[in-house]
């Protein structure tokens, strides 16, 4: 791109090309969008001149997609242009003609007054500026500031300016950002912390420390928690300062990841080279981020060594208690000889009773006598017991990996005041004097109380058992507060007090406003009035499902003949379906880098696919690198062996890969064919019902061939070996979004997560997963913001008569088995509301919250409020599934073809052993992201081909196959060659799969 002076680059050519030029209609858009109405048309008809006229309508069309001044060329526009000639003015002279600048200026002047838009001028500039001024200190990304200028923009009816005049207007936005930050800095931060900072970056420094402190954990192995908490050290050395500096600056969360992005993406030198107060800016963000991370990373480091410890401790009870058995038995056997020594005639009554004891302890060993008594006697032995004998066994063990974790975390608790004195108690012990004193006997369970207390103070053995276990019982209700949100760590992301995730006072006072832009309209509805057309539309479903059965109107679930039961049949019956592979079989085999090239052709999709640069310079990547690296990570085969297999560089690979392939990039280029995917002929075929777009949710497992935060392992999914979780949203056959999780997280955790911030043209309303999907809020949570939530359960049978009473006798055939608690709702209602705000807000992510909410103690009234709401709506849920047999069609079709690409990308990944190659949580991401893009690229390849098979069927009058077309799906790759030498130079042949069908002959 052209040098632009000091106006910031905010798209690449490509894109700003593609923004401010003429849009490209297919035959139905332009059908659609060349559609006018009788006051348009009247207005085009005052013009003397018939091109004039038929530009008017060429700009209006085009308004209506882009509300942009274009300027075009006749090239461009001459399709379209002879399409309104003909359509409206067939007897016009249809020459080549455009228009000169000053006409242009007077047409779209009549479609703004017919459109009520108005340029933008000098006022709206300064409205503009103002509020992206405001935007800029809350989130500074240039790309998310240009999108909101443009909705800005929309919001108030003005047409988008020109690029330039945006640049000039984000640039001066975001400058006056850094100018405010560049003040700041220089009155708040002193020299010497400055130079503290600054030391991270220098060169003369024998050990780079930045380069260290951008590792992260990769393990919970001792060895690496040790590395964590020398990073650890260095971080809260300049946190203190960081975090009363991030203060000053007033710097919101988000601009302080952004910055914090900024400083990781940015190697030494790249920072010595900035601005001195830019790169203060940077090192302090990064550091307050940083020292999060490393906080989360080692609370998580805790529970992963009390699990461990724990699981230690019971196989080491259980193993002490069958030894006692054992040896009870084995004594058991001697006893008829202790008791002979009563009736043995050679012991005399004046023998002493010492002698006998001997005699008998040779006999069973004096240890072993109470052992055989309580067998004897049927007594059981004391677990308990044995459980703090193997916990003193093993202590030194769990104070090598637990104590250091708790001096350096800062632990408090929320309203338990005694557990958060013990802490801070034992914290101050342990650091002086390396032992702690007896826990606070209010901390000590009843039935764990005998083992803490101390009968003679002068037994200073006895007394130093009981506190190694006092510290090993704190240990134990630090690591259940933690896991119950009791436990809280100040600076942290997933572990801080609950109140901290939600939204700040201004935000809620101006809450109705917030809850508009959101689209959650229903929140600033009265409680009563919301919740009792709930409550009213409850009652209505319980009358008219318990009717239908009754009346034997429903399918799946009938009554016994004389019985109170109900019979159940199969919620889906299996369809005759040919299968996909026999339809795909007819074309010639095509190999993996011919399909992207035409997908390519089609979409552009590689054009997101540009370096990350500076602001001022974005450069491109030749195609073949860009294929290469796409196929080499969607397989998992990574780089440096597809180099081999394809015969390009290692290195070209390596840097195409570091510049080009980040998960904004990739997310985009996602976006780009599941948009294209929408516009193909064969698209309204993938859909599962007219009105709504459904998806569906589902997880995927691989094993991981590298060690990082987000690998476990995981006996019930990989055995002996480790791995993640791959999460997927899929809808009508492609992958709209996707991360990859712990196999210690939760899938139910991510999904809002993943459906609210998916990016694609295909917006699903309508949500499937399986029962890993589901918890006790994401029915509530789903709802508030406008989607529907129809899960798979397991076991619906069950839960359905869990919530159901059903008494033909009655006159409520169907009735709650446990009334809704309305009560309950409405009183929490405004807590209720706060914590779906700040989910909408994005003020925390939002998967940290809902695993908050879900670990969150039972007692509490605003968690047993919400999983009351939630409980209502669920309870809606069960009744329309079990009476609307389209429904319950649609759910096992949507899980089915989210199945169906688990195995396209099974296929893909077994390439390269179907195993993760990625070394941070950050790699295995853009891993996932590139098998998503390649897996999409199979299916639209294939969506291509059906949709030619559909026209050459309508031309031909073959409506039999096409409505066998709806059986087949596009998720195949039996005539897709994927492995072998790739060969990613241009492909010369020419293949037109119009010719290839009319040679096929189509019979369903």
């Amino acid at each position: 791109m052209k040098n632009q002076g000091n106006r910031l680059s905010i798209l690449s050519l490509p894109e700003a090309r593609e923004f401010y030029s003429v849009p490209k209609f297919l035959t139905d858009e332009r059908d659609y969008f060349f559609r006018f109405t009788d006051e348009e048309l009247k207005i085009a008809k005052r013009f003397n001149k018939a091109p004039n006229r038929i530009h008017f309508l060429l700009m209006l069309g085009y308004f209506k997609v882009k509300k942009v001044c274009l300027v075009y060329g006749w090239k461009t526009i001459e399709a379209d242009y002879h399409y309104i000639a003909k359509r409206y003015f067939p007897q016009s002279n249809k020459h080549n003609k455009n228009i000169d600048r000053e006409t242009r200026r007077r047409l779209y002047n009549i479609i703004f007054d017919l459109k009520n838009y108005n340029r933008c001028d000098q006022n709206v500039k300064n409205a503009l500026l103002s509020d992206l001024t405001e935007r800029a200190a809350i989130y500074v990304d240039e790309t998310q500031l240009f999108k909101d200028a443009i909705n800005l923009l929309k919001s108030m009816n003005v047409a988008i300016p020109r690029y330039s005049t945006l640049q000039t207007l984000l640039s001066r936005a975001i400058g006056h950002e850094e100018n405010r930050l560049a003040r700041l800095f220089q009155k708040h931060l002193p020299e010497k912390t400055q130079s503290e900072f600054l030391r991270l970056i220098n060169k003369d420094e024998s050990h780079h420390r930045l380069k260290d402190l951008k590792k992260l954990q990769k393990s919970y192995k001792p060895g690496d928690v040790k590395k964590e908490l020398k990073r650890h050290k260095v971080l809260s050395e300049l946190y203190t300062d960081a975090h009363k500096l991030v203060q000053k600056l007033r710097l919101s969360q988000g601009n302080i990841r952004y910055y914090a992005t900024r400083c990781t993406k940015y190697n030494i030198n790249r920072l010595s080279e900035l601005k001195k107060h830019k790169a203060l800016l940077y090192l302090t963000c990064f550091v307050t981020t940083r020292y999060q991370i490393s906080n989360d990373s080692l609370v998580q480091a805790f529970l992963v060594s009390y699990k461990n410890f724990s699981d230690e401790i019971k196989v080491c009870r259980d193993d002490m208690n069958q030894e006692q058995i054992l040896k009870a038995l084995e004594n058991i056997e001697k006893v008829p000889f202790v008791l002979d020594l009563f009736i043995d005639n050679k012991i005399n009554n004046d023998t002493s009773f010492g002698l006998v004891r001997e005699r008998a302890f040779k006999l069973i060993p004096e240890e072993n006598i109470p052992l055989v008594r309580q067998n004897l006697a049927n007594v059981k032995p004391n677990k308990q017991a044995i459980h703090w004998e193997a916990i003193d066994k093993h202590y030194r063990k769990a104070v090598a990996n637990l104590r250091p974790l708790l001096l350096v975390l800062d632990m408090r608790c929320r309203s338990n005041t005694v557990l958060s004195n013990q802490i801070a108690t034992t914290r101050k012990q342990l650091d002086t004097y390396k032992e702690s004193s007896v826990i606070d006997g209010r901390l000590i369970k009843k039935r764990d109380k005998p083992y803490f207390k101390i009968d003679d103070p002068l037994d200073v053995k006895h007394k130093k058992c009981v506190s190694k276990r006092s510290e090993i019982y704190l240990y134990s209700l630090i690591n259940q507060g933690l896991l119950n949100g009791e436990v809280y760590i100040k600076d942290s992301m997933e572990y801080r007090n609950f109140d901290d995730y939600m939204v700040s006072n201004k935000i809620w006072k101006e809450r109705r406003h917030h809850f508009v832009e959101l689209g959650l309209e229903k929140l600033n509805r009265p409680a009563d009035e919301y919740l009792g057309e709930l409550e009213t539309a409850l009652n209505e479903r319980l009358e008219q499902v318990g009717q239908r059965i009754l009346e034997g109107k429903n399918s799946y679930v009938k009554r016994k003949p004389n019985s109170e039961l109900l019979m159940w049949s199969r919620a889906v019956k299996g369809k005759n379906e040919q299968t996909t592979e026999r339809f795909f079989n007819k074309f010639d085999r095509k190999s993996v880098v011919h399909i992207l090239r035409r997908v390519y052709d089609e979409t552009d999709f590689l054009q997101h696919l540009k370096p990350k640069s500076s602001r001022n310079k974005k450069t491109t990547a030749s195609i073949e690198h860009l294929l290469a690296c796409l196929i080499a990570n969607g397989t998992f085969q990574g780089t440096r062996k597809f180099s081999t297999m394809s015969g390009q560089q290692y290195k070209l690979l390596q840097r195409t890969e570091d510049d080009c392939f980040y998960e904004e990039a990739l997310r985009l280029a996602i976006d780009e064919i599941t948009g294209a995917a929408v516009h193909l002929p064969i698209f309204d075929e993938f859909r599962l019902d007219v009105e709504n777009i459904h998806a569906s949710a589902d997880g995927q497992r691989f094993e991981s061939k590298y060690v990082n935060p987000l690998v476990d392992y995981c006996s019930k999914y990989f055995g002996m070996k480790k791995g993640a979780i791959v999460y997927t949203l899929v809808s009508s056959h492609f992958a709209i979004n996707g991360r990859v999780i712990s196999p210690r997280a939760h899938e139910s955790h991510h999904l809002f997560d993943m459906i609210y911030n998916a990016t694609s043209d295909l917006k699903a309303n309508i949500i499937s997963t399986d029962t890993h999907g589901t918890n006790q809020f994401n029915h509530a949570i789903l709802n508030t913001f406008n989607y529907q939530f129809t899960p798979r359960y397991a076991g619906f049978k069950k839960r359905f008569l869990d919530e159901f009473n059903v008494k033909f006798d009655k006159e409520d055939i169907l009735s709650l088995s446990k009334g809704i608690n309305f009560k309950l709702i409405k009183k929490e209602w405004d807590n209720i509301v706060k914590i779906m705000l700040s989910l909408g807000m994005r003020s925390v992510q939002q998967s940290t919250l809902v695993k908050k909410l879900c670990s969150y103690k039972k007692n509490n009234s605003i968690t047993l409020a919400l999983a009351e709401y939630n409980r209502l709506l669920k309870c809606l849920y069960y009744l329309d599934y079990v009476d609307d047999t389209q429904l319950r069609h649609v759910i096992h079709a949507s899980l089915n073809q989210g199945e169906a690409l688990h195995g396209l990308k099974r296929a893909l990944a077994a390439l390269g052993g179907n195993q993760f190659r990625g070394s941070s949580p950050e790699e295995m991401q853009i891993w996932n992201a590139c098998a998503d893009l390649l897996a999409n690229c199979i299916v639209y390849y294939n969506a291509m081909i059906m949709s030619s098979v559909k026209e050459h069927c309508h031309q031909n009058g073959k409506d039999d196959y096409i409505r066998y077309l709806k059986t087949i799906s596009p998720v195949s790759w039996e005539h897709i060659s994927l492995n072998g030498f790739y060969d990613l130079a241009e492909n010369d042949e020419f293949w037109d799969v119009k010719e290839e069908i009319e040679s096929i002959e189509f019979v369903a």
